[in-house]
């Protein structure tokens, strides 16, 4: 499972191509969000991340790793 949609006062659509070894590309989370939503949106998530993921769990860790967020550090 991968995040490609989030809605956030919109629907907001976010790129799922993949690169050459089928890895999801990097986004730049700060050119799709406000970087108050973001910021909102990342400690909500990364502080909620359990340490036994489900798949809705690896999907927003997977999210936060394409957008380059240090999960451990928030």
């Amino acid at each position: 499972m991968k995040v490609a949609r989030i809605w956030l006062g919109k629907d907001i659509e976010l790129n799922v191509e993949q690169d050459e070894n089928k890895k999801m590309k990097p986004i730049n989370a700060l050119e799709i969000f406000s970087e108050t939503h973001w910021r909102l949106l990342e400690q909500g998530i990364c502080c909620n991340i359990p340490s036994d993921l489900s798949a809705t769990d690896k999907s927003m860790a997977d999210l936060m790793d394409r957008a380059g967020s240090d999960i451990k550090s928030l």
